[in-house]
């Protein structure tokens, strides 16, 4: 049986000679999809494949490992991250796997040790998905900490992969970001097409919004600049430390009334690195207003179901079983 490695990488020129360089005892195939490294981080991937390929980031990390998986021809598929480590004994382990399999395990879970002493010793960890049979039965799942969905002839094997984030790399708003922009989405449909939502980055104030939601109201896109008013919103942010938002009334170019509220999102030691605006066109019909909160969906699905609100756990199991 052959195995193939699937790898998402961007500016990993630090860590991704050293995993490649373990895998070659292992994967007959190896695919690596960049979503938009600005290093070397190609030009190392060239020295151990030909199957290199770009994907546009979009906020979704199973959008890009499903996309590296889906150009995988092995029997079986691997995944590992760049800073992962695979040690001696378990690429050996690995190999000695794939020459023996017969084709019947479809899912092969490995311990994935996630932190370390100081002197070297697991400190932390788990078991996870790790090689898995090639077919459409398996897929990556979730935007942020994505998984695959164990299922068929499951077997546990005790070798380890570490995971060993190069030190002083700092983790970043990521996925943060990325659950903030799920939220907007959410929100917005809640509320409805009345309300626009918007998400400012304040790494460049030219290009600030990162994500809008009904941006039909005003006409803006992702990558237009911040506005005068929430500039003006920011600055207060940064003078009252204790004030987490402001609301407010204002017109835009239209004429139109809108109420606004604009949150600080904030980053490392209480720094804010963006907004979350909430702008309420007050010309949206009362109509338009509350039949987004309508059911109009008269068949009885998913959308007509019962809620149980409790006040404890206990409670909450209770009602489940009943």
């Amino acid at each position: 049986m052959t195995l193939g490695l699937c790898m998402i990488v961007k500016n990993e020129s630090q860590v991704l000679e050293r995993v490649l360089t373990s895998a070659t005892k292992f994967a007959n195939e190896i695919v690596i999809v960049d979503t938009g490294s600005t290093d070397n981080t190609k030009e190392i991937a060239k020295k151990f494949t030909d199957k290199i390929y770009d994907f546009e980031w979009i906020d979704d990390f199973s959008a890009a490992r499903n996309f590296a998986l889906s150009q995988i021809k092995s029997d079986y598929w691997i995944w590992l991250d760049a800073d992962d480590i695979v040690p001696q004994k378990t690429a050996d382990g690995i190999a000695e796997f794939m020459k023996n399999t017969d084709g019947t395990i479809d899912v092969v879970m490995l311990p994935y040790i996630i932190n370390m002493t100081a002197d070297g010793k697991p400190l932390f960890s788990y078991y996870r998905e790790r090689i898995i049979k090639n077919n459409s039965d398996f897929y990556w799942q979730g935007c942020v900490h994505e998984v695959i969905q164990p299922k068929g002839n499951i077997v546990n094997l005790d070798f380890p992969i570490v995971h060993d984030k190069p030190k002083g790399r700092k983790n970043g708003t990521r996925n943060l970001d990325i659950y903030r922009k799920n939220i907007a989405d959410g929100l917005g449909d809640f509320l409805g097409s009345g309300c626009e939502i918007v998400i400012h980055s304040l790494e460049s104030l030219d290009s600030s919004i990162i994500k809008i939601v009904n941006e039909n109201h005003s006409g803006r896109m992702v990558g237009a600049p911040i506005t005068d008013v929430a500039l003006s919103v920011l600055t207060k942010l940064e003078e009252n430390k204790e004030q987490k938002f402001i609301t407010y009334f204002a017109k835009n170019k239209k004429g139109e009334q809108i109420k606004s509220s604009i949150s600080a999102i904030y980053g490392e030691r209480d720094r804010i690195i963006g907004l979350f605006c909430i702008n309420f066109f007050l010309n949206t019909s009362l109509f338009e207003f509350v039949n987004s909160f309508i059911n109009t969906n008269t068949q009885e699905n998913e959308n007509n179901i019962s809620e149980n609100f409790v006040d404890n756990a206990e409670d909450l199991m209770i009602g489940a079983l009943e």
